[in-house]
């Protein structure tokens, strides 16, 4: 049957490619018209931002030559796996911009419904070596030494170890994750929805720069960048921090009350 497969006229095998191509085509459409939508989708509720005296900063997503990702126009929506339907694979992207050193950065992200129901999917940051594309279903940010992410089960990562942070975020809609990191102490806090799920990672080594990025095992998976404040820490907050960075310095039995619990409350 092989033979008279191959022997069969090549006329017939020239409309093959035809429709393969149109179907890609036609799918490429479909996922723009959704990139597009959930890229305009407009939130009417107010944005809390955890800051004072924060300011707004213009960041997108990194988008390569030879990435395969599909961008909104502004590159502040993304869709991954556009053309994989169960594919075997674990795929993220990152921001353009890094995070800065001695500055607190708030940025909030739209996670698409759909996205939430795989293996996988995460939000965190990592440096620019991190590795963003795996074969497997992985919880790929925080799997190793240089990255820091919480996936969609309440799980943070880091160093291919986990610990339960939060109840798993239901799938039955989108849901908006807000990240507060504070560059002066290294530390990272996540927002679901706008309440605060608490004090995620600590002394987070700056050696390098860090991105802000995500991952997903879900065909389709769309994320949008809704919203990026940042704000720079006053002299107070710079001793507040330096005092809880290095408490065996400090005799804090000796202290009044009121100051102590001051410190205690960053």
């Amino acid at each position: 049957m092989l033979l008279a497969a191959l022997n069969r006229p090549v006329e017939h095998l020239n409309k093959i490619p035809v429709i393969q191509l149109n179907c890609k085509k036609e799918c490429a459409e479909h996922i723009r018209m959704d990139l597009d939508n959930f890229s305009s989708k407009t939130d009417k509720d107010l944005v809390c931002v955890p800051m004072k005296n924060y300011h707004l900063v213009n960041w997108n997503w990194l988008k390569s030559a030879s990435d395969k990702q599909m961008y909104s126009n502004d590159c502040k929506s993304v869709c991954l796996h556009p053309f994989c339907v169960g594919c075997f694979k674990t795929d993220g992207v990152r921001m353009e911009q890094a995070l800065k050193r001695n500055a607190f950065t708030y940025w909030q992200v739209e996670i698409s419904q759909e996205a939430l129901s795989g293996t996988s999917t995460m939000i965190g940051i990592g440096k620019a070596s991190k590795n963003l594309s795996s074969i497997g279903y992985l919880n790929l940010i925080g799997s190793d030494e240089i990255s820091w992410g919480l996936s969609t089960r309440g799980l943070l990562w880091h160093n291919n170890k986990h610990v339960q942070y939060c109840e798993a975020i239901q799938d039955s809609e989108s849901v908006r994750i807000g990240c507060l990191f504070d560059g002066f102490s290294g530390r990272l806090s996540f927002f679901v929805n706008d309440k605060y799920m608490g004090l995620a990672f600590d002394n987070i080594n700056m050696d390098e720069p860090i991105y802000p990025m995500v991952t997903s095992t879900v065909s389709k998976s769309l994320f949008k960048l809704t919203h990026v404040f940042e704000s720079f820490p006053s002299l107070q907050e710079i001793c507040k921090s330096t005092i809880n960075r290095n408490t065996d310095l400090f005799q804090f039995v000796h202290l009044p009350r009121h100051l102590v619990n001051f410190l205690g409350n960053y």
